[in-house]
């Protein structure tokens, strides 16, 4: 998956500078999202995360928020 791989090599560069927004005063969370397109004749759409994404987004104190949105289709970005 593109954004996972996109997510894991920024949190390899920029690993100090997000562990030090984590602790930064009146920062309540810092998110990873990732935006995935749900088609009418989609049954399932699995979701694979590495265990070295996981473990790099745990490890900076972040979290993975993962929004699936309803498509026709035709409107994707």
């Amino acid at each position: 998956m593109p954004q996972v791989d996109a997510t894991l090599a920024f949190l390899r560069t920029y690993d100090a500078e997000v562990r030090r927004l984590v602790t930064f005063p009146r920062v309540d969370a810092v998110e990873f999202r990732i935006g995935l397109f749900w088609l009418p004749d989609t049954a399932i759409y699995p979701i694979s995360l590495t265990p070295s994404f996981l473990k790099a987004v745990g490890d900076v104190g972040a979290c993975v928020d993962i929004y699936v949105y309803a498509s026709d289709g035709e409107s994707e970005v």
